[in-house]
């Protein structure tokens, strides 16, 4: 034993140290002995050591607390284990015992029922789980009202009040989400957070009205048919409402990102909005999901209308949003955002017709990276500079060497599929700078009349002009035409650089314009683009912006007529068109087309770059297969007008795999073949200043106009085969015209069945309908669907 414990006496009872027997505490509290002030029980621990415990006053000690005293042998047995009181979390439907809280629910005392009546009719429900059948969970809810007490049908008004209230307030919120919506997507940050602040106060104003007045009552009478549209119809709207508050959330911060700093490049600024787009989407994809589940007959009668038409433009809105998620992925590819970019764009005169929109007079060589333009090449000489350079000699197209015995670049654009022509221009400019390109971009001239609407004139201080946006073509053209010697396109390249500065300059009022003059002249194929990068493409592809001849549906017409003006300088400036398409359909659905194209010259002879006669190679696409039956009006240029290819010229490889000609029609000489998935009609006019020349192509389509019998909308089908000629028959005739890049044209499409079917729907409203079919007579300004849907009269 330790020097120190020996000297330290020990308690002879507990066999603590520090005491005696005779002041021992343990045995005096053991013999009953208490003081007022405190008390010590014994408690032998497994250490042969006891623990003390002290309380004070009367305070209940700790029910943790184990007597572990001798004579306790079962004390560990009675402990219970600590655990801590869960947190409550009340669920908005919740599983409750009905009688009970119908009866705290009602202000009616109702008189205690007799021991017999207890016994005979007490039952209970402390667990109320819903059936999975629905019709089965209806029937319960319902019989359950009915056995109930009186005083629950009492709480009916007050509860559709409740829902009311629920749907005011949602549709107020609504109103306030739909203004925040547009005021973010135009950008008006601050006009967008205080409606959407108001927005979510009001949604959650509706929520707290739907968890806290009558939860339970709502999570049961929303089993009902009468009652349970409105409650689900109000979750639903409010779910929407949140999602589509959370997305343009994400619409705020990433405009506000993106245009809060300014030291932030495009390239930067694209990166920032491309962040947020898919959460943004992702949110209204869930909102339009709850909103399809919205009964619009519970919405308040004054807001329906408005809560329709918010339905179907967020409906359009969220595709909008997917496609420009898409569209800024590609855009940001375009401009450089992650590697060195050059592009050939060619300027495209519209008054000298060709394929792809107009004469191929200039161009310029961009180079982009990063979102900025880092060089702009325009060659002073125009496209004429490539051809001394060009190292290839290859036989053009027929019609073409009527211009020119050998095929170069600025001739390029023959194919009226742009994709096509882009590759033939890409091919040429290779051959002659001998480096590549990422794209091709064409551009008209009505372009720059567009960005001087926006821009506001440009003034020349050098050349001392100045360039209007109804005059800029006529005084560009003069100013070209006027220079002597190898630079006439110089005037071109001080015109861009000019328009790119002041682009660089506009407010966001300016910008906006400009994007929608943009989108116009991409709809109206005024601009056209092609890119190497198949996935790029692709998106520009769905736009309609790259110019391709489309894919028709089965049994669909099909129609495009394309002007190469090969000798008429600048004369289409003049010209008047006007197409004429006539769908004549027998009784066995049999369809035979004619399209008759009128071309008024209204140049006076001998007038300054439009005075010329205009000489144009006309070219007629329709659905393959079709088998010409008449042609006439054409002109054909005189053969010593030709220029003939040398003879160790080579033949061109994309000419001879896209052109395939089948035969010539002996009366009209026209040229018949098939291209891009077409059967193409070709021949000469020739139309003199102050003359009209008229030119007319009679086919017959390869397949029927659809049919097929419906049953009446009251007719069942056993009454339809006991009663057959009750049945509908309907027909349907459809056209996909297209236009061709620089034309302007009047388009007139006239269908005609026989005298026995009557037109039941058009496809536009400004079409006129006749007893047999109806009449469309419209500028042609972009492609377009022209249709009738005609029934089978008795």
């Amino acid at each position: 034993m330790p020097e120190q414990e020996k000297k330290t006496r020990r308690c002879s009872y507990c066999n603590f140290l520090g005491h005696t027997r005779r002041s021992c505490l343990v045995l005096k509290a053991g013999q009953g002995s208490q003081t007022k002030k405190s008390s010590f029980p014994k408690h032998k621990n497994t250490n042969g050591r006891n623990v003390f415990v002290q309380s004070f006053g009367d305070r209940q000690g700790s029910p943790h607390l184990v007597d572990l005293r001798l004579d306790n042998h079962h004390a560990l047995h009675n402990v219970e284990p600590y655990m801590e009181t869960p947190a409550v979390n009340t669920p908005r439907r919740v599983t409750v015992d009905f009688a009970v809280a119908v009866r705290k629910a009602t202000p009616i005392p109702t008189p205690p029922p007799s021991k017999k009546e207890r016994h005979q009719w007490h039952f209970s429900l402390p667990v109320l789980r819903f059936p999975s059948l629905p019709r089965l969970r209806t029937a319960f809810v319902v019989l359950l009202l009915l056995v109930s007490p009186v005083p629950v049908f009492t709480y009916y008004q007050e509860l559709r009040e409740t829902g009311t209230m629920v749907m005011n307030t949602g549709a107020e919120g609504f109103i306030a989400l739909h203004a925040s919506t547009i005021a973010a997507l135009q950008s008006d940050i601050g006009v967008a957070k205080s409606d959407l602040t108001r927005a979510l106060g009001a949604f959650a104003s509706a929520e707290h009205i739907l968890d806290t007045k009558h939860p339970i009552f709502f999570s049961i009478l929303g089993m009902l048919p009468i009652i349970g549209a409105d409650i689900e119809s109000g979750e639903h709207l409010l779910g929407a409402g949140h999602h589509i508050a959370l997305g343009n959330t994400y619409i705020l911060k990433g405009v506000t990102d993106a245009n809060g700093d300014s030291s932030l490049s495009l390239i930067e600024r694209f990166d920032v909005l491309y962040t947020y787009l898919p959460s943004v989407l992702a949110e209204y994809q869930a909102a339009l999901r709850e909103l399809r589940r919205v009964d619009t007959a519970t919405i308040p009668t004054e807001h329906q209308a408005s809560f329709e038409e918010f339905r179907l433009l967020f409906s359009t809105l969220a595709r909008d949003i997917e496609d420009t998620t898409e569209l800024l992925g590609a855009v940001r590819a375009v401009i450089g955002g992650d590697s060195f970019k050059r592009y050939l764009v060619v300027f495209q005169n519209h008054h000298e017709r060709r394929p792809t929109g107009g004469f191929i007079g200039s161009f310029a060589l961009v180079d982009v990276q990063k979102g900025k333009i880092v060089h702009v090449e325009v060659p002073s000489g125009g496209s004429y500079d490539v051809k001394g350079q060009l190292t290839e000699y290859v036989r053009p197209p027929l019609p073409l060497q009527l211009v020119n015995g050998r095929w170069e670049f600025q001739d390029a654009n023959w194919f009226p599929d742009f994709a096509a022509s882009a590759e033939k221009l890409e091919w040429f400019f290779e051959h002659s700078r001998h480096t590549t390109i990422d794209g091709v971009i064409a551009v008209n001239g009505t372009v720059l009349e567009r960005l001087l609407r926006v821009l506001g004139p440009l003034v020349a201080d050098d050349r001392a002009m100045t360039f209007e946006s109804t005059t800029a073509l006529a005084t560009l053209q003069k100013e070209v035409e006027s220079v002597e010697g190898d630079k006439p396109k110089a005037i071109i390249g001080s015109l861009i650089i000019s328009l790119l500065e002041r682009s660089g300059n506009i407010g966001r009022v300016d910008a906006m314009k400009l994007l929608v003059e943009a989108r116009e002249a991409l709809v109206q194929k005024e601009i056209q683009v092609y890119m190497d990068d198949p996935a790029v493409h692709q998106v520009f592809q769905q736009y309609g912006w790259t110019g391709e001849i489309a894919r028709v549906e089965k049994n669909q017409d099909y129609l495009e007529v394309v002007v190469t003006n090969l000798q008429g300088q600048k004369s289409d400036a003049k010209i008047r068109e006007d197409i004429e398409h006539q769908a004549v359909i027998d009784e066995e659905g049999n369809i035979v087309d004619t399209v008759v194209i009128h071309r008024t010259h209204e140049g006076a002879p001998g007038e300054m770059f439009y005075g010329a006669p205009n000489v144009s190679y006309v070219r007629v696409y329709v659905p393959e297969g079709a088998v010409l039956l008449d042609a006439g009006g054409f002109t054909y240029p005189p053969e010593e007008a030709f220029h003939v290819p040398e003879s160790w010229y080579g033949e061109d490889a994309d000419v001879r795999r896209l052109e395939q000609s089948e035969s010539v029609h002996a009366k009209s000489g026209t040229e018949v073949g098939r291209e891009f998935g077409k059967t193409v009609f070709g021949n000469w006019v020739k139309t003199n200043p102050g003359e009209t020349s008229s030119i007319y192509f009679t086919y017959r389509l390869p397949f029927r106009a659809g049919k097929e019998k419906r049953l009446g909308e009251r007719d069942t089908e056993w009454h339809a085969a006991l009663m057959p000629f009750e049945q509908r028959e309907f027909s349907r005739y459809t056209l996909l015209a297209q236009k061709q890049s620089g034309s302007s044209a009047l388009l007139t499409s006239s269908i005609i069945y026989p005298t026995s079917w009557l037109p039941v729907w058009k496809s536009h409203d400004e079409m006129d309908l006749a007893m047999n079919g109806g009449t469309l007579r419209v500028p042609f300004e972009t492609d377009m669907v022209i249709g009738v849907l005609m029934e089978k009269s008795n």
